[in-house]
């Protein structure tokens, strides 16, 4: 009953297909298995090519199996698809994107520091879809659009980790959501990924208090902003309250601040190694703990 992923699927939408493919990704990051974690990278950035921000994430952790099997899917689709529509299709798909990042998005499922500042400067239409039209170029928007987008992923990929949490479930999960929030349009249904992130956080983060006692209520209170629908929200949109229509923003960037801090206190999977199954890193902590 995760609201993004209700929403995609009953949109009949890609990002349904995108959404399992990360949580995939995570979930074979945890068990060790980088190559494949690294496939499904690549199928994902052949659908949405600004997660290759990920590839980034790897070089910099020196994540080489990562990175080798996510360029060589990627490589393979991009041929396939230049065979198969040649270039022109491609360079005018990167002309759609530069559009796209030049005037964003008002309607209010747009969740993203570009919606949240068009609907806060009335600079388009809030409450209908109108597929035919983009709110007009806006030099404040845009500013701030580039520079929230420059420090989210600043933040996710040189914010020094715990030697413990870097290249860990945690600290990917950071990349990720970054990758969805810098986007200038991030729809509801592009959210998705954080229900996986919070399955991370409530078993690693949690029991570790990554950023103390406040840990507990603020991953709460970023589930229930994230995980439903709040249709009153939409009565602010003719006043200056319309930035409680963000309120799915604001939960990702309250799980963005828990992911950094965790990885920072070293709240990860701090066992996990390439290689080694989560039943074997379970009966090393069990020992610890001197169970049997």
């Amino acid at each position: 009953m995760f609201y993004p992923v209700v929403k995609a699927y009953s949109l009949g939408q890609i990002q349904a297909w995108i959404t399992a493919l990360l949580g995939l990704m995570l979930l074979a990051w945890v068990a060790g298995r980088r190559a494949l974690a690294g496939v499904l990278l690549g199928l994902v950035c052949l659908v949405k090519p600004h997660f290759a921000v990920v590839g980034l994430w790897a070089l910099l952790r020196r994540e080489r199996r990562l990175l080798a099997a996510a360029a060589a899917t990627a490589a393979v689709g991009v041929a396939v698809s230049l065979a198969r529509f040649g270039l022109a299709d491609h360079l005018n798909y990167l002309q759609a994107l530069s559009f796209l990042a030049r005037h964003g998005e008002s309607f209010y499922p747009n969740q993203s520091m570009n919606g949240l500042l068009h609907r806060l400067l009335f600079t388009g239409n809030n409450l209908e879809w109108l597929g035919d039209r983009f709110p007009p170029y806006d030099a404040t928007v845009f500013a701030g659009t580039v520079l929230s987008a420059l420090a989210i992923v600043a933040l996710a990929l040189f914010w020094p980790p715990a030697p413990s949490a870097r290249g860990g479930p945690i600290d990917l999960a950071a990349v990720l959501l970054a990758a969805v929030m810098a986007s200038p349009i991030a729809w509801e249904h592009h959210y998705g990924v954080l229900a996986p992130i919070y399955a991370l956080l409530a078993g690693h983060a949690l029991p570790t208090a990554g950023v103390g006692r406040g840990t507990g209520p603020l991953l709460a209170l970023a589930y229930l902003a994230s995980a439903g629908f709040f249709a009153v929200a939409q009565r602010t949109a003719p006043t200056a309250w319309n930035p409680l229509q963000s309120y799915l923003y604001f939960g990702a960037l309250i799980t963005f601040g828990l992911l950094v801090a965790a990885r920072a206190r070293g709240a990860a999977l701090t066992d996990s190694q390439p290689g080694r199954s989560l039943s074997e890193m379970d009966g090393q902590r069990a020992a610890r703990r001197g169970a049997p």
